[in-house]
């Protein structure tokens, strides 16, 4: 969706910024400015949607800058609000009469302020329609306004016609519409509900509307606003699965190796069908249209293929293998893949299982033949190099025969021991699960594929022998590992090999892939960044760059799983493979500094980042601006300094989740809520599976007593992190303290006290307790309150206030007798004279129920609604009002004022001159007046 931009101007420095921040955090684009001239100068540079201005303000007061505003053609009809702590009548006359939309009195109630914006922004879309209805035609830029903005706007002006829209590539689409409703859709292959879901997604592109009759059947008959909804909450779970895999224009084909590793003899069905679509030819896109499924099933499935190793990119400039059966065709050329036509006998326990999530139905998995499925895909061939030796076709088909053979029918291996000396390794430990993927945001290929050509014709990890031990089980000498891989190039099953790789060369890898699964910031990428370097070969693993990224991985993952001694001796070796090999390069040093973060040696850390601080490299002076933020952050001294190294690390590492969360953690300690919420916020986006950034986000929110926004963070982090006891306790917390949800709140806490798992969680079990025991005191239920305060004090006497709540228990009394019910008109005027709106609302909802014939009472909860910014309910409770007793002054004066603003300019002029009738000496009716004025005008 386009930001709508806003210019603010105002010489007060401190209510500027207020502005400023309220705004962008409602979604708006904000310019500042501190006087009339350089808000006039900024208004002509680049036009605004909106203007708020002060009216006293040196060099061109407020009323002088709207003058030059209205004066200038390209910006007489941008909405123009002032701000003001005069409250004369004569003074919002002077700026009515030039020509200000709406006038607010200092102080600024905020939620009041954004209504007026979002209702002077609709009325001004509603008239930029109107005002191009008679030409018939309007188009314009996706960037300038998106398709949500059309679409909302389309509804609020009722129009007819046809939307047309161009997106990324060469990508467009239709959405007719009735009546601002709408009605069909079309984007290609795909029609209706999902055309729609799927172009909301586009914010790049043009557009050009048709206002025309049109005779033709509605098909969808959603309203617009919950299309829009769906479509939003729709959108973001398809930017969650789209993370996961390549850019979605990439073509991906069949490993065929890897299917028959994983899933010897069956593959689930609904996986099967679309599998066997990605035939060299198609794009991720294109497959999920031509499917037949709902776009967000498919993908999903996409992205679990993509995860077990089933599916690859298709090298820019080649072309994959056929894949046929042996039986099908006798004789075959160089470039196809032949499986053998009886398969092997299967293993007591099959290396592949079908996951439930890839089943047909609810409970049932149905299955077809891996070897139909890969006998029905067919891709085109591959090239292969001329510097590999091609033997014989058929012994060569003998060998690749035989020893794909033998690979599927061993069976799956076991785990690997948690240390393990690099030159003992066993080949099997490596042998892929289909259950253990990484998540993949780039779209580089992937590192995990047996082979992968590159630059040039190179190995890449993991080694073949550590992959498939059964290819080379029986093979004897290196002669006959040199045919075989030779052998099984020729015939497609492996990339092509040069003879760099043959004899073990060490060109750097490409680590941008990894990198960016070390950015994610959660367990599953860094288990598959780590996976990766293992496999790479020994003279790769002690360049510094490798060795660095992997001692990060384990780092973050380590913190992140609870097991910071494990992580740090497994980066310490990874690094000393550095050292030995004498290449202590500056990012080997930083990544040093961080292991000396994580063991408290905070001086060190300091001293070893310190050189690196003004590197000519960004990226490595960010890593050791990180750093060394992080051990004063660590250490709890000097947070300020914390924070702007954070803050220089941020700017050189923009996309660093790590950098983010830290940052917001040292904000959360020094109070700086609006700020912590603002990284925490953005290292959520960066990274939707960190657990961590929802933590952090939901303390922040509480913070700012935002009680939706901290609810759903910490529902987020706990789905993410179910097994952490500290989220747990977060949420539970949160439920109690900030919502006062006793009955949820205890439900989970008593949960957390009786799980198993966490019984050894001390801190966690006497925090848990202690809540309930609260809860059950606040109830009135001293008895359980003290057996919860007692549990506390086993875990630890010296809980802080535990001695002074049990001090305090004493016998239930007897429940003191309910009050007299009270008249919920009186209650509901009382809170109204109290300022008390929302608290008055319902009182005066019983009243009007109990007596439907009073219009004051309509008037009084209309006022109600109005003060809190629901004008549709304010508008209904007037018109109400207005049907009761046609002279209600309240109800004309306001009801003027919500026709005015929705732009409805003959309903207003009709109420205020009713209004000027009944109470020609109110004090509001100067104002009304100049209101009438300009609507005749």
């Amino acid at each position: 969706m386009a930001r709508q931009h806003i210019l603010v101007v105002d010489d007060d420095q401190k209510s500027l910024q207020v502005l400023e921040i309220s705004l962008k955090k409602a979604g708006f684009l904000v310019t500042t400015a501190q006087n009339g001239l350089d808000g006039l100068e900024k208004a002509k540079t680049s036009v605004p949607e909106l203007i708020i201005s002060d009216v006293k303000m040196p060099k061109l007061n407020g009323y002088q800058f709207c003058k030059r505003i209205k004066e200038d053609p390209k910006l007489e009809k941008v909405p123009f609000i002032f701000l003001t702590s005069q409250k004369s009548v004569d003074d919002k006359i002077k700026g009515l009469e030039l020509g200000v939309d709406d006038y607010l009195t200092k102080p600024i109630y905020i939620k009041e302020l954004l209504t007026r914006v979002r209702l002077l922004l609709q009325k001004r879309e509603k008239e930029s329609l109107e005002e191009v209805s008679a030409q018939r035609q309007f188009a314009g830029s996706l960037t300038d306004m998106g398709v949500v903005d059309l679409l909302q706007t389309l509804e609020i002006g009722r129009k007819t016609g046809v939307l047309y829209l161009t997106g990324p590539g060469a990508s467009s689409g239709l959405i007719y519409f009735s009546e601002g409703q709408i009605i069909d859709a079309i984007q290609g292959q795909i029609k209706a509900e999902r055309a729609i879901y799927r172009m909301l997604a586009w914010n790049e592109g043009a557009f050009k509307i048709d206002f025309k009759p049109l005779d033709r059947q509605v098909v969808v008959s959603t309203s617009t606003q919950g299309l829009i909804m769906d479509g939003m909450r729709r959108l973001d779970e398809w930017e969650r699965l789209a993370e996961q895999l390549p850019p979605l224009d990439t073509v991906l084909i069949i490993d065929p190796q890897e299917l028959l590793v994983q899933y010897p003899e069956k593959f689930p069905t609904k996986a099967g069908q679309i599998l066997q679509l990605f035939d060299g030819t198609r794009t991720i896109l294109t497959v999920v249209d031509s499917c037949g499924l709902d776009d967000l099933p498919a993908l999903n499935i996409i992205s679990k293929l993509y995860f077990q190793g089933l599916l690859k990119e298709l090298e820019q400039g080649a072309t994959p293998p056929m894949i046929t059966m042996a039986s099908a065709q006798p004789a075959q050329p160089s470039n196809v893949v032949e499986f053998p036509s009886q398969p092997p006998e299967p293993a007591s326990e099959p290396a592949g299982s079908m996951p439930d999530d890839f089943g047909d139905s609810a409970g049932e998995v149905s299955a077809v033949s891996v070897r139909d499925l890969l006998a029905s895909t067919h891709v085109s061939p591959a090239p292969v190099p001329a510097s590999v030796p091609q033997p014989a076709a058929a012994s060569m088909e003998d060998i690749a025969a035989q020893a794909e053979a033998r690979a599927l029918s061993q069976p799956p291996p076991p785990p690997p021991p948690e240390e393990t000396d690099e030159e003992a390794t066993e080949p099997s430990a490596e042998m892929p699960s289909p259950r253990v993927a990484a998540p993949h945001a780039q779209k580089s290929g992937r590192q995990d594929k047996v082979y992968e050509v590159e630059d040039e014709v190179k190995l890449v990890s993991p080694k073949p022998w550590q992959r498939h031990p059964a290819l080379f089980a029986g093979v004897g000498g290196a002669l006959g590992v040199l045919l075989l891989i030779a052998g099984a190039a020729a015939f497609g099953l492996l990339a092509p090999l040069g003879v760099p790789a043959l004899i073990g060369g060490s060109s750097a890898p490409n680590l941008k892939p990894i990198e960016a699964q070390v950015a994610l910031h959660v367990p599953a990428a860094l288990q598959g960044a780590v996976a990766k370097i293992d496999g790479f070969s020994e003279s790769q693993e002690t360049l510094p760059e490798v060795a660095a990224l992997k001692a990060r991985a384990l780092l973050r993952l380590g913190m992140l799983e609870d097991n910071v001694g494990g992580a740090l001796k497994d980066a310490d070796s990874a690094l000393r493979l550095v050292d030995d090999a004498g290449q202590r390069t500056p990012v080997v040093q930083v990544t040093w500094a961080e292991l000396d973060v994580l063991r408290g040696r905070f001086d060190d850390a300091r001293k070893r980042a310190q050189p690196f601080l003004s590197a000519s490299d960004s990226a490595t002076a960010g890593w050791a601006a990180y750093v060394s933020g992080l051990a004063d952050l660590r250490e709890g001294k000097n947070l300020g300094q914390a924070i702007e190294l954070l803050g220089s690390a941020e700017r050189a590492l923009p996309g660093s989740v790590a950098v983010a969360l830290a940052l917001s953690e040292a904000l959360l300690r020094v109070s700086d809520y609006d700020k912590a919420r603002e990284q925490a916020s953005r290292a959520a986006s960066e990274s939707a599976r960190s657990a961590e950034a929802q933590e952090l986000l939901a303390r922040a929110c509480a913070a700012l007593r935002d009680r939706d926004c901290a609810r759903g963070a910490w529902d987020r982090a706990v789905s993410l992190a179910p097994d952490n006891a500290q989220f747990a306790l977060g949420q539970a917390s949160n439920l109690w303290q900030e919502e006062k949800n006793a009955g949820e709140a205890g439900a989970k806490l008593k949960s957390i006290v009786s799980n198993e798992n966490w019984k050894d969680e001390s801190e966690v079990r006497a925090r848990a307790y202690f809540l309930l025991g609260e809860i059950a005191a606040a109830g009135g239920d001293n008895d359980a309150a003290r057996d919860y305060y007692e549990k506390v004090q086993a875990i630890d006497s010296g809980y802080p206030g535990l001695s002074s709540r049990l001090a305090a228990l004493r016998p239930a009394r007897r429940p003191a007798p309910k009050p007299a019910p009270v008249d919920p008109a009186t209650e509901g005027r009382r809170l109204l004279r109290k300022g008390q709106y929302r608290a008055a609302i319902p009182f005066l909802q019983k009243a009007v129920l109990q007596d439907s014939r009073d219009a004051e009472l309509f008037s009084e909860l209309g006022n109600a609604y109005l003060q809190i910014d629901e004008s549709d309910s304010a508008r209904r409770s007037f018109e109400r009002a207005l049907k009761l007793d046609r002279n209600n002054a309240t109800a004309l004066r306001w009801l003027g004022q919500l026709y005015s603003t929705a732009g409805e300019r003959e309903q207003a002029a009709v109420m205020f001159e009713r209004f000027l009738k009944v109470a020609p000496t109110h004090p509001d009716a100067p104002l009304v007046r100049a209101l009438l004025r300009r609507i005749e005008r």
